[in-house]
């Protein structure tokens, strides 16, 4: 019922016969994800969060839940937390490439540039063709004072966006 609602983007039904669905099946993870999507989509931040944490104690390897809370969280910017999650994760060897992109950053919004410099690297092999995490981390790399790293993904970034001149500038520069 609930997602014949969501196809029909009644939302709002879609949200209550999930609640309701959940007061018959506590147990149902996949439920607590599809509340914590249809609340996002409302607006509903909090109830959002308590279902999407949900989801992860009934199942704390979840990957779908935890990429969406950690995407929400990074989007609130609440740094601490995705840090949190991450490092949990990663206790649990539950090392998931998609999440060392949030990792990176939160760390160094958290001005642990040691450990951001970490998660920056092993997202590395999975993002190298995306041209959003290159330039975020381009600049990471030229803050802490790593030029010649930062030329390489510079040089790698002007083959991604052969159109952005900016590139061959900053290629120019840094040699």
């Amino acid at each position: 019922m609930a997602q014949a609602y969501s196809m029909l983007e009644d939302n709002e039904e879609a949200y209550k016969a999930i609640i309701e669905g959940l007061s018959r099946d506590e147990h149902d993870k996949e439920l607590y994800l599809f509340a914590g999507k249809m609340a996002l989509k409302l607006g509903k931040t909090m109830e959002a969060e308590q279902h999407l944490r949900q989801a992860l104690v009934l199942d704390p390897e979840y990957m779908e839940a935890t990429l969406v809370l950690v995407s929400y969280l990074h989007a609130e910017e609440k740094d601490e937390e995705v840090i949190e999650l991450v490092e949990l994760m990663s206790q649990n060897q539950d090392d998931w490439s998609a999440l060392y992109p949030f990792a990176a950053e939160a760390y160094a919004k958290e001005e642990n540039f040691e450990r951001a410099y970490e998660f920056y690297l092993l997202a590395y092999t999975d993002y190298k063709e995306d041209a959003i995490f290159m330039e975020k981390y381009f600049y990471f790399l030229l803050e802490e004072g790593k030029r010649d790293e930062a030329l390489e993904i510079g040089k790698q970034l002007a083959l991604l966006q052969p159109n952005d001149e900016r590139w061959q500038e900053v290629i120019e520069s840094l040699s």
